[in-house]
This record gives C-alpha cells, structure tokens and sequence, in this order.
C-alpha cells in the first residue's frame, strides 16, 4: 500500500503538469508566433506558396500570424505573371492553411481571403494569359476547374478586364466567393454594384452584376446572370451549356432594352432610327435536334 500510494501520486502530478501543458500552449505558441523571426518565415513562406501552387511572383511586405484561428496575414501584397505582368495589388491576403500543411511547417491556399485588391485579367483568344496555373482540361475545349485552393473571398475590390480588339471592361467594388471543395466543381458567385464597358461603339455603363453558377470540366450552369443599367436590363435563369462542344444548351432570357440606344451597341448590321422599350421573355434550347 505504501508503495502504491506514492506511485498514484506520481501519475497525478504528471497528469497535473500536461494539463498544465495544454492549457498554457495556446499562450506560449501567440507569443512565439508574434516574434519577428516567426513572422519572417511566415512571409517567405506564403510567397513560396504563391509561387507553387499559382505559379505567380509574389511580394509580400509583411505577414502576422493569428494563433487562434491558424491565420497567416499579409498586407501589402503584389502577384505578378512572370510573362504577362501585373495580376493582383491588395492590402491584405489573409490565408488559412490545411491542419496537414501545418504539421508539416508548411503553407498552403487552403482559404484565401482578400480584401480591398485591384485584379487585371488579360484575355486573349478566350482565356486569361495573365492569372494563376490551373491545371490543364482532360479534353481540348473543356475547362478546368481543379484549383489550388478550397475556398477564395474577394471583398471591396475591383476588377480590370483587357480583352484587346473585343474592347475592356471594369467593376468596382465586387463581392466574389469561389467554392472548389469538390473536385472537378467550382461554385462561383459574384456581384458587383456599378462598372464600364468600352467596345468599338463606345462605352456604357453597368449599375449591377449578379451571377450564381457552377462550373464542372463538362457543362456551365447558371442559375442567374443578371446584368443592367438605365438603357438594358438582361436576365439568364436556370440556364445550363453543355462543353466542350457547346452545342447543347438551355435557359430562361429576360431582355429589356431602350430601343434608341441600339444604335450605339456594338452590332453586326446597321440598324433604322428606333424609339420606344423592348421586353422579351424567351426559354432557349438547343440540342442535337437544333434550336428551340
């Protein structure tokens, strides 16, 4: 008994200090986290990721990091194409990386959220030249939608789109949500409320963009586009094109347009002196069958 007795003592007390251990982690790890040599690594760590996994230059002025949440913040932060040029400016890029990632010492875009950033796309014969690596289609013409994150947030930023001949285009203060959870689905939504859009007639203005789909390697599905300004209100629902081929497809069209202000619209015919609105309403279908 008496040799029991300090044996059970014994236990105790360690049983005592690894609660201890555990309860004191947290405060020994925010403080180590919050040392500059900590920080420095953090740094030179999310450029690296940036560098793997998007295939983009990355400067990052400085990183914190936020031990309750595993949170890795940069500010000040600039992605450059190694061809093409500027991608992204933002002042801060908050990232989250995967518990595996951690364990490892190492960072990955498991969640990425951005806030107040400037983005160029550049497009030319229909893809953007100037964005991340994604990796390439299993087919010529589908897409590929297997991204090197899980889940990207774009807030209070804007968007510059140069798309050459076609013309560019512009949207301020976008909300933008990019799901890639699942494999080979992408979720997408977007919103913005105001923009420009220059083409060969001009320039018009854009008072709201809405958009809700899901993109896969095999079809588009919108479950709303809906694009306005005080000439155009156009509307796409429930809409689905089939890829790669893009022959199939279907949808709901609302149109409302200002007659008058067709002259300036970028069409391929020429069009008499008109006045007066237009609405349509329209279910579009094309299959092997044809048009419907």
């Amino acid at each position: 008994m008496s040799e029991a007795r300090p044996r059970r003592a014994g236990f105790f007390r360690w049983l005592l200090y690894g609660v201890l251990a555990l309860l004191s982690a947290p405060v020994v790890l925010a403080l180590f986290a919050r040392t500059p040599l900590m920080r420095e690594y953090a740094r030179q760590e999310a450029e690296r990721a940036i560098r793997a996994e998007l295939g983009l230059s990355g400067v990052i002025a400085d990183v914190d990091v936020e031990p309750r949440t595993q949170t890795f913040v940069a500010r000040h932060i600039t992605l450059d194409h190694p061809e093409h040029g500027r991608f992204v400016e933002a002042e801060s890029l908050r990232i989250r990386p995967s518990w595996l990632a951690l364990l490892r010492g190492r960072i990955d875009l498991h969640n990425i959220s951005i806030d107040r950033a400037s983005v160029w796309l550049v497009i030319r014969d229909g893809r953007v030249i100037n964005g991340p690596a994604v990796q390439a289609p299993d087919e010529p013409g589908a897409i590929s939608v297997d991204l090197p994150f899980n889940k990207l947030w774009v807030s209070h930023s804007q968007f510059m789109l140069d798309a050459g001949e076609l013309g560019s285009a512009s949207l301020s203060d976008i909300s933008l949500f990019l799901d890639s959870t699942r494999r080979k689905v992408l979720g997408v939504k977007l919103s913005a409320p105001n923009g420009e859009v220059k083409h060969r007639a001009g320039r018009d203005r854009i008072a709201g963009l809405d958009v809700q789909a899901r993109v896969t390697d095999e079809n588009v599905q919108v479950e709303l586009l809906r694009v306005h300004n005080a000439d155009v209100n156009i509307s796409l629902r429930h809409a689905r094109l089939q890829l790669p081929a893009a022959l199939e497809y279907h949808g709901e069209l609302e149109l409302g347009v200002e007659l008058s202000k067709l002259a300036r619209w970028p069409l391929p015919v020429e069009l008499p002196p008109l006045s007066g609105k237009a609405a349509l309403h329209a279910k579009l279908r094309k299959d092997g069958a044809g048009l419907h």
